[in-house]
């Protein structure tokens, strides 16, 4: 017994000794910068340039990207995951790269980092430099290992065929050059992939039971056969009468309510969810149009698109992640060629991610929601007056104005949104008619700049 205590007591020594070598005070990766519109714009640049180039025909390619455009890459990876880190430094014919993942409070430290080198080569694609913490790891071994994942991932020796179809790397100050080989029957390969990704969703239902959106979906048919003219319509009226539904199937409130969000989503937002959420329509509901009038909220289309398509992501990501989707896109608005940043469209996007999240925290805040919006046709319940927000901001306007998403004004301004947002009756989980007049949320301009 003595010796097995020993030798327990042996590996905790000998663990946190490895534990000390990985975890340390201070991040490589950087605290993470603030996101800017030119950031947003580098990143969609670079993931179109990324599909067209990999996707293309021929014996081989060049694929060019910039030290900004890594690391935009990397700001926008730190806001929607708030405790991992990364930033690429160009220099000396190599790229360095470090990434970092901020831990819990420990007395060992508060940062993982991982960080390796990407030299210029003639030889193909080599490591150099890579470490774990304070642990040196060999660059063919980290090579190795990546080729490990992509072959587990992909299979039949993908990652293989992957990392040695780079036929090249260049560096200088300003971009990496990498000359890429034919990947035997690419596109058969990502095909594959793709079949491999669906059956592992069917599997596992990961965002809910298909079936059970179904079910939803079938009723929101309904629903919009009842509704009679041509007139826009609130999407209150949908949604009330679909949670009167999920109240009265009298099933596990939680699972109910994210199928009626997931069936809203797709009906009223983009269909593309069922390619998550697995085989949903039946022929016969494919086949089937909507009424030929405006859906809205708070008068406008574009609003309700924005919520549903925030309240379906929600399950797909965490709140952070949401969030950061929407922000990206609202940056995006704000470059060139942009409609302009709109509050209005964040605010619709976080009452999106608000009303799946509390639809679903719990099986008492799910039977709440759906007594409330069941018993309620009116938007209020579940959106703001969103008219005092700003909106069409351009990038010059947004950066004299707030500067960044890291000022203290652009927080101020969303924190209020969020604020006003927990007012509303479908997420203090109290009827509308029991709720002072004065807790319902209205974004006044007094509210915007406080």
């Amino acid at each position: 017994m003595k010796y097995l205590f020993a030798f327990l007591l042996a590996v905790i020594i000998g663990a946190g000794f490895f534990l000390a070598f990985l975890v340390e005070d201070d991040s490589c990766g950087g605290d993470g910068l603030p996101a800017s519109t030119d950031d947003a714009v580098r990143s969609r640049k670079l993931a179109r340039r990324a599909v067209r180039v990999f996707s293309g025909e021929g014996a081989s390619f060049s694929f060019v990207v910039s030290e900004d455009e890594l690391n935009s890459l990397f700001i926008f990876m730190n806001r929607g995951v708030r405790r991992l880190s990364g930033r690429a430094e160009l220099v000396s014919g190599e790229v360095r790269v470090c990434m970092s993942l901020k831990l819990p409070e420990s007395p060992l430290g508060q940062f993982v980092n991982f960080s390796f080198n990407l030299p210029s080569s003639t030889e193909g694609l080599l490591l150099s430099g890579a470490k774990i913490g304070a642990i040196s790891i060999p660059g063919e071994m980290a090579l190795t290992f990546l080729r490990v994942i992509l072959n587990l991932g992909a299979g039949e020796h993908f990652g293989d065929l992957l990392v040695e179809a780079v036929r090249s790397v260049s560096v200088n100050s300003n971009k990496i050059n990498m000359q890429i080989g034919v990947v035997p029957d690419l596109k058969g390969r990502a095909a594959d992939i793709g079949q491999r990704l669906m059956a592992v969703r069917d599997k596992a239902a990961l965002l809910g039971d298909p079936l059970l959106v179904r079910d939803y979906y079938a009723e929101l048919i309904e629903i919009d056969r009842r509704i009679k003219g041509k007139n826009p319509v609130s999407l209150a009226q949908y949604v009330g009468p679909l949670f009167s539904r999920a109240l009265e199937q009298g099933g596990d409130p939680v699972s109910e309510n994210r199928a009626a969000v997931l069936a809203l989503a797709m009906f009223l937002g983009s269909k593309e969810f069922e390619n998550f959420i697995g085989p949903v329509r039946t022929p016969e509901m494919k086949k089937y149009r909507r009424q030929r009038r405006k859906i809205v909220l708070a008068g406008r289309e574009d609003l309700r698109l924005h919520f549903l398509i925030s309240a379906g992501l929600k399950f797909m990501s965490d709140r952070d992640i949401s969030n950061a989707i929407g922000e990206f896109k609202e940056l995006l608005d704000a470059g060139k060629g942009g409609s302009g940043f709109s509050f209005a469209d964040l605010a619709a996007d976080r009452a999106g991610i608000l009303f799946a999240g509390t639809a679903t925290a719990g099986p008492t805040e799910a039977k709440a929601m759906q007594q409330v919006l069941g018993a309620n046709e009116r938007e209020d319940i579940f959106f703001p007056d969103v008219g005092g927000l700003p909106e069409g901001l351009s990038q010059q306007d947004f950066e004299r104005i707030y500067g960044n998403v890291e000022s203290e004004k652009y927080k101020a301004l969303t924190e209020s949104i969020d604020k006003c947002l927990e007012k509303l009756p479908a997420f203090l989980n109290e009827s509308y008619q029991d709720l002072p007049l004065s807790g319902r949320c209205r974004m006044s301009q007094t509210v915007l700049f406080p």
